[in-house]
């Protein structure tokens, strides 16, 4: 980002992956959490 921070590549990748699931599975149970 702008701001000059970094994560590791396995980190953001980690965390891609994890917004991934979480979306999936909230919009699977269509609960508030779609928002994200």
């Amino acid at each position: 980002p702008h701001c000059g921070h970094s994560m590791p590549r396995d980190w953001n990748g980690a965390l891609g992956i994890f917004l991934k699931a979480l979306r999936d599975t909230a919009s699977v149970d269509g609960s508030a959490v779609t928002l994200l």
